[in-house]
């Protein structure tokens, strides 16, 4: 026998699930963009010191 979900029980799992995706992996890109931030940065500082001994 197979039973079927209403539409609003359906749209109510999704949207779950998708705020349990942000939930659990918004630490990780926060860290990833803070470490790229940091790595952007040293960069053009780089960039800059070099630009400097020429």
């Amino acid at each position: 026998m197979i039973s079927r979900l209403p539409s609003g029980q359906v749209v109510l799992a999704v949207l779950l699930g998708f705020a349990g995706g942000v939930y659990i992996y918004r630490p990780l890109l926060e860290k990833y963009m803070l470490e790229r931030k940091a790595l952007q940065a040293d960069v053009t500082k780089t960039e800059a010191e070099k630009k400097e001994n020429d």
